[in-house]
């Protein structure tokens, strides 16, 4: 007795109907794709450019929507204003699944200068040390910004990570101040920035306690997310030494800035904005990185 599919006329009346419904299924997708490319490609001729950038990036290369998300990212640059949001280079974010899962760098323009913008990164994304084995070092061996080991690594590991030929082409060399500060009465006990007549040319670097205040006027504004990318790396790089995965999320959310400060007793430490948003002396080796860079615009 033989058994089996038999082809009959039912059979092949579900078999088409079947076909008909993945087909009308995959036409109305791709339907619905072209229509959100047009819509995208509107915004973009409209100069409604970070609604186009959204719009482009969800159409996961659908037609040509990588070349017109790139012309989004180059409007906005162009046009950036103080306060608005640009994408340029592209590092790591990670998440639960790939912790090496990459995307845009999304940055806030603290200031326009001409054919310049200064930017930062919107979120924490990246954790570094500023000097290993902080404990064992005399306050006379702590290192300014000039010799820190963060420096070295935003203006080697991740300038290199992070941008392409061309757009290290539009990072303009920045010289950057390691003290000198006015700290005013920011603290509640007296604490001074610790002098140094030291000025270095830098690609990549972090805020300066004065700088944090200038374009971060207040505690709220100076908050920050951070990428799950760099609080793997706070567990990684030191935190998991004396503390579980689940204690060190409010520490991923603090970033370093490059002010030395000394405290009215004699101790020197580190600056860093707190997961609060107050400006604080370190008195460890790691914590989060909001980059800074300035860019060319035209």
């Amino acid at each position: 007795m033989k058994t089996g599919f038999r082809f009959t006329k039912r059979n092949l009346f579900w078999v088409l109907a079947f076909a008909a419904i993945v087909l009308l299924t995959f036409g109305g997708l791709m339907l619905m794709r072209f229509i959100n490319y047009k819509k995208a490609g509107k915004l973009l001729d409209e100069g409604k450019y970070e609604q186009a950038y959204d719009a482009f990036k969800d159409l996961n290369g659908f037609l040509e929507s990588e070349e017109k998300l790139a012309e989004a990212k180059k409007e906005m640059l162009r046009n950036a204003k103080a306060g608005s949001r640009v994408y340029f280079g592209y590092y790591f974010t990670g998440d639960e699944s790939d912790d090496r899962k990459d995307d845009d760098i999304a940055w806030t323009v603290l200031e326009v200068d001409g054919d310049t913008a200064l930017l930062i990164s919107e979120k924490v994304i990246d954790h570094y040390y500023w000097v290993r084995n902080y404990y064992d070092l005399s306050n006379d061996e702590i290192p300014n910004w000039k010799d820190s080991l963060l420096r070295k690594y935003l203006n080697n590991t991740f300038y290199t990570t992070a941008f392409n030929e061309e757009e290290k082409q539009r990072i303009v060399d920045s010289e950057v101040k390691t003290g000198d500060e006015e700290i005013g009465d920011y603290f509640r006990d007296k604490v001074e920035s610790v002098t140094s007549e030291d000025v270095c040319v830098d690609k990549v670097y972090v805020l300066s306690f004065s700088e944090a205040m200038k374009y971060f006027p207040t505690d709220e504004k100076r908050k920050s997310e951070c990428t799950f990318f760099a609080k793997d790396q706070a567990y990684h790089l030191e935190l998991h030494l004396t503390y579980p995965r689940n204690a060190w999320e409010a520490d991923s959310r603090s970033w370093w800035l490059r002010s030395i400060l000394e405290s009215e007793d004699g101790v020197r430490g580190m600056s860093y904005v707190g997961e609060s948003g107050q400006i604080k002396m370190q008195l460890e080796s790691t914590r989060g990185i909001r980059p800074v860079i300035r860019v060319s615009i035209k």
